[in-house]
């Protein structure tokens, strides 16, 4: 049976790119994104859904196996918010409704997306159809470690903190079970933050992350998607 891949915030770039890669790996795919659907086919499964709602992905995993009979055994969370300050240099003038919404999307909607694919993981492990290594991947930034003293960018970057906490615990709880987490992070090629994703270079380090994920520690800095990058004594245990 061919493995399945759940991308949760399947736009035109990062998304577009994981749909190309994994295509070519065999994978069937589930695409979820806020904008209306295109028409699914035998390997494609188009969904739309606000990911903000902690109570749609659920359902999302419901959809994916009555159409493809099964689960997915990599869950991509590619899906970001940023709400910028209404007063120019005042961290503290995100609305706060702007601010929850943000966090519901980038922390709780992870959250709840690993928490339904470990709970149905556990179940596949429990009548011994776990044998398949499964991995989560959070669509990250250098924000885990580096303080951007730019007002616009408040929210995106406790969002990327607090979600990379949590799926370091994860991943260093569960790894011997097969059940991988991850927190990637690409960098230019001076070892500073990237600013725009690259689509081809997260497509290419996220298929190498699956063909061989017990090559990669559960945070993943990058630069053109080949291979893990070392920045020092700048990591978390």
């Amino acid at each position: 049976m061919a493995r399945i891949i759940l991308v949760l915030g399947a736009g035109s770039n990062v998304g577009a790119a994981l749909t190309t890669k994994f295509q070519s790996l065999g994978y069937k795919l589930a695409l979820v994104s806020r904008s209306t659907p295109k028409p699914s086919s035998e390997n494609i499964l188009h969904l739309q859904a606000d990911l903000t709602d902690p109570n749609v992905y659920c359902s999302i995993f419901t959809r994916i196996r009555e159409s493809f009979g099964g689960t997915p055994s990599v869950v991509v969370f590619n899906a970001a918010l940023l709400s910028p300050s209404t007063e120019p240099g005042n961290i503290f003038a995100v609305p706060l409704d702007a601010f929850q919404r943000d966090l519901n999307l980038q922390v709780k909607g992870p959250y709840v997306a690993a928490g339904e694919a470990y709970k149905l993981w556990s179940e596949e492990e429990k009548v011994g159809g776990g044998g398949e290594k499964k991995q989560f991947i959070f669509t990250g930034n250098a924000q885990w470690n580096t303080l951007l003293p730019l007002y616009q960018f408040v929210t995106l970057g406790v969002a990327k903190n607090a979600s990379a906490y949590w799926l370091g615990v994860a991943d260093k709880m569960y790894r011997e079970r097969g059940f991988r987490f991850f927190f990637t992070d690409q960098r230019n090629a001076q070892g500073g933050p990237a600013g725009v994703a690259g689509p081809e270079e997260h497509a290419e380090m996220y298929s190498r992350i699956v063909q061989d994920p017990d090559a990669f520690p559960f945070l993943v800095p990058f630069v053109d998607g080949t291979k893990l990058e070392d920045l020092g004594n700048t990591r978390w245990e």
